[in-house]
């Protein structure tokens, strides 16, 4: 995968997962929600933003799975585009109460092609407080990063 045009697009987006849909959240500010609140807002989010056919969204341990089909080729702006935005959709939900450690992704390109990632909580919130940058973020995203 090019790591500077998965950056350039995903650092831009995670972005966006923040800021696209902040003004109408429901969260209440980070007093908790339930698992099933917090999971029904994500996958809301995730399908009124994004392209793609979620496949698996679940909870279990603290560790949140999400896997979806795209349908976009792996290492494109629009993947990167996917990637970014749920990252920082998945600190955004964080931050409005929702009580997990860590985000694992898998998604499987049109080409059929599968990458996973995994986001740390305190990664992902410290991003939302502004406590590091898209870049930063990203990159951190991005070395977790392996093609299957």
């Amino acid at each position: 995968m090019e790591r500077r045009a998965f950056m350039a697009t995903a650092a831009a987006t995670a972005a966006a997962g923040l800021a696209g849909c902040s003004g109408d959240d429901d969260g209440d500010g980070g007093s908790g929600r339930s698992t099933e609140e917090a999971l029904d807002s994500y996958r809301e989010r995730l399908d009124t933003q994004l392209d793609v056919t979620i496949q698996e969204l679940s909870q279990s341990d603290g560790v949140v799975t999400l896997v979806y089909e795209s349908t976009h080729v792996a290492d494109t702006s629009e993947w990167g585009y996917e990637v970014g935005f749920a990252s920082g959709r998945f600190g955004r939900e964080l931050s409005d109460g929702w009580d997990a450690d860590r985000l694992g992704g898998t998604v499987t390109g049109a080409d059929d092609r599968t990458f996973s990632w995994e986001v740390d909580a305190e990664d992902a919130l410290a991003f939302v407080e502004g406590d590091v940058t898209a870049s930063e973020f990203v990159n951190r995203i991005f070395d977790s990063m392996s093609e299957e």
